[in-house]
């Protein structure tokens, strides 16, 4: 399930159950546009917290990412990469 960034994560895993992927939600018309890369892991590390560790999680954009420095994108693949596997 693809959740935009204005969906609260928590919420999300308690209706949809661990038995779904939950996949987001990094603001991708703000935060990763015209974020720090800072910003971008600290916001990306507190999403995966709340996407919680029962059932399956996939960090991304909110929605489409259109436009991005490629250091925003890099901070949050980074992130993913250390905690979410």
């Amino acid at each position: 399930m693809s959740v935009d960034t204005k969906v609260d994560l928590v919420y999300a895993r308690q209706l949809f159950g661990p038995k779904r992927c939950i996949m987001g939600n990094i603001d991708p018309t703000k935060l990763l546009p015209f974020g720090i890369p800072e910003e971008v892991s600290k916001q990306s590390l507190k999403v995966i917290e709340q996407a919680g560790k029962e059932g399956a999680f996939v960090l991304s954009g909110g929605c489409l990412i259109l436009d991005a420095p490629p250091e925003n994108v890099r901070a949050m693949v980074k992130i993913a990469r250390e905690y979410c596997l």
